[in-house]
């Protein structure tokens, strides 16, 4: 497991007044990681703990509540019709 997370005490910027934040979750390549540390995916993806190096969101237009995040795969409760896949392959 090993995963370093790291503490914001202060907010600084714009999007932090706009967007009501719980929690960031870093999901950045290696490269633009703070202080070298491996990425929560980076480090999942390495520990080979999900059944697709995948994940999905869900968000509801009519309950902020229901709104997910999915890991290793998709639930088919959230969709209708094709899912579009969206390559990262630029690092930035």
């Amino acid at each position: 497991y090993n995963q370093t997370f790291g503490l914001i005490q202060e907010e600084e910027g714009e999007v932090f007044d706009q967007v009501p934040f719980d929690g960031i979750l870093g999901l950045a390549f290696p490269k633009m990681s703070a202080n070298g540390v491996t990425p929560f995916f980076d480090k999942i993806i390495e520990q080979k703990v999900l059944k697709k190096n995948e994940f999905a969101f869900y968000f509801s237009p009519d309950d902020p509540s229901a709104n997910a995040v999915f890991w290793g795969g998709v639930d088919s409760a959230f969709y209708d019709g094709p899912i579009e896949y969206f390559k990262v392959v630029d690092p930035y």
